[in-house]
């Protein structure tokens, strides 16, 4: 939305990062104070930073005075990259290597990288893609002609605007969960929570016994086993955010869970926004495969 602002005022200069506070790129900042008047709008425009009395100097070094950093494409991400050579397949904009080259070759990441790193990326995207189940080669009159097609998954994969990696998770956990005997809502939220595209949630080492404590009782009602998990500290994380989304939709207060899990109340609106997101990618994913997984619709209900 282009809409003017006469003064912007960047109240804070940290983020939580998932480790530690860090300071805000001078980039980032330099950013949002552009967004201070608009050229025939406004005669001019005012940007304010506001810190403790001691920090002028500090600021006025850093984000007036200091050079922003380099800009690097999102597509150099082998993630990103795979996401979006997905979208270029499933929506037919390219059926063959050389025609997704002829997409990217105009991007900021390939003038970057080069025609040969480019090509590369791309031939190890298109690889990974096929491994996942995301795309196929559709052989043509011989073994070196082909075109590249999404599957089924991978066109509802790339339309829910999830990574090829939540996707591949979702097809997985949604077919465990469909043999099971009764999959319950705490089942679907561990598995949409166990992909790239939920927010992380911090576990302390104080309650990482708690929640240890948790996964070993409900492991019957998880997709993954506590000795399949190739991340096990990450997939404890993911049992967390996955009890917190359950005691939600049971009625706990935003009070309670902020209290019990040290979660910040715009965190825990976070992490139920993605909820439904994935929920409806989860949902989408299993009418395409044909499989029934009602507690998918219990969950969204309730959320």
């Amino acid at each position: 939305m282009n809409v003017p602002a006469r003064r912007v005022v960047v109240r804070d200069q940290e983020r939580y990062t998932g480790t530690g506070m860090e300071p805000l790129p001078v980039l980032e900042v330099h950013q949002m104070c552009g967004r201070a008047g608009r050229p025939g709008l406004d005669p001019r425009g005012e940007a304010v930073l506001v810190g403790e009395a001691g920090s002028r100097e500090e600021l006025f070094e850093r984000y007036v005075e200091g050079e922003p950093e380099a800009v690097h494409s999102r597509l150099a991400d082998p993630g990103a990259l795979r996401m979006h050579v997905l979208s270029v397949i499933a929506t037919g904009f390219a059926s063959t290597e050389a025609e997704i080259l002829d997409v990217f070759e105009g991007t900021f990441y390939a003038r970057a990288t080069g025609a040969g790193g480019l090509a590369d990326a791309v031939a190890d995207a298109v690889d990974d893609l096929v491994t996942m189940g995301m795309i196929e080669r559709e052989t043509r009159g011989g073994v070196e002609a082909y075109r590249l097609v999404a599957t089924a998954v991978g066109e509802t994969t790339s339309k829910q605007y999830v990574r090829p990696e939540t996707g591949e998770r979702l097809v997985r956990g949604l077919r465990t969960a469909a043999a099971m005997d009764r999959a319950s809502t705490l089942t679907v939220f561990e598995v949409i929570c166990d992909t790239p595209d939920m927010d992380d949630t911090y576990l302390g080492n104080r309650e990482r016994a708690d929640i240890y404590r948790f996964a070993r009782k409900h492991t019957a009602e998880f997709t993954t086993g506590m000795h399949e998990a190739d991340d096990f500290e990450g997939w404890l994380e993911s049992v967390k955010t996955a009890r917190i989304l359950s005691e939600w939709i049971d009625g706990a207060t935003t009070e309670a869970l902020v209290d019990r899990y040290r979660i910040g109340p715009g965190d825990l609106d976070s992490r139920i926004e993605r909820a439904e997101w994935l929920l409806s990618a989860a949902g989408a994913l299993a009418d395409t495969l044909d499989l029934s997984v009602p507690a998918i619709g219990r969950a969204r209900s309730r959320l």
